[in-house]
């Protein structure tokens, strides 16, 4: 009857039938237990659902799973954020089951990073060892125990122009990004067929275009920078 209740859409009437069956000895109480670990699932209830999933987690294989998915832990930033100057520099931390996060910055070259590194992909994994961080300061996140993926933004006090490198730490995870605080926009053209391309560099807080530019640029197929 649960069950029927449960594929109906009907929660309330199906943890009604079941939570009889399931604080009973019958031999469905186990089967009464996961429908109602799956009800308070299907409600939006992943603590209470987490609960009655542990009860029957070794003999449903699903139980463990959803489990598994409750509980993961992530944590991430955008690779590269750009800020104009005399904005706050925010970075949006992406999160789930993370308590508070650890933040180091580190203020770069960038333009000695990318010429050794040839691009973006592997700049927030450069080696920082022996460099002491502009600064660090540690954002709470929540109580470890969100079962859903949430965001939270991260105020940097860095005011001048320039690449920040940020190293953060949730638990025992790592994730990175680059922050950008520069007036500079560019705005590229590709012409495939000639291999050409063209820079159009403003400033974008004076809405002009910027005069004695240097431009660097380098191919996904090329060893050298031009």
């Amino acid at each position: 009857m649960a069950l029927g209740h449960f594929w109906k859409n009907s929660h309330a009437e199906a943890l009604g039938a079941a939570m009889a069956v399931a604080n009973g000895e019958s031999k469905d109480k186990n089967l009464a237990q996961y429908i109602v670990g799956q009800v308070h699932h299907a409600q939006g209830k992943p603590g209470d659902a987490i609960t009655w999933y542990q009860k029957v987690k070794e003999k449903y294989p699903d139980a463990r799973q959803a489990i598994d998915y409750f509980e993961e832990k992530r944590i991430a930033l955008e690779e590269v954020n750009v800020y104009r100057p005399g904005k706050d520099v925010e970075l949006k931390i992406k999160f789930r089951n993370i308590k508070e996060a650890h933040l180091q910055v580190y203020r770069v070259d960038l333009m000695t990073l990318y010429l050794r590194e040839k691009n973006l992909s592997k700049i927030t994994q450069v080696n920082l060892a022996g460099i002491a961080p502009l600064l660090e300061q540690k954002v709470v996140l929540g109580d470890g125990k969100d079962y859903i993926d949430k965001e939270n933004i991260a105020k940097l006090g860095v005011q001048k122009e320039g690449a920040y490198l940020v190293i953060c730490r949730g638990d025992d995870l790592f994730t990175s990004a680059l922050a950008l605080v520069t007036p500079l926009k560019i705005e590229v053209q590709e012409d495939p067929q000639s291999g050409r391309v063209r820079a159009n560099v403003m400033d974008a807080v004076a809405n002009q275009y910027v005069a004695d530019v240097h431009v660097k640029a380098i191919g996904s197929a090329d060893a050298d920078f031009r």
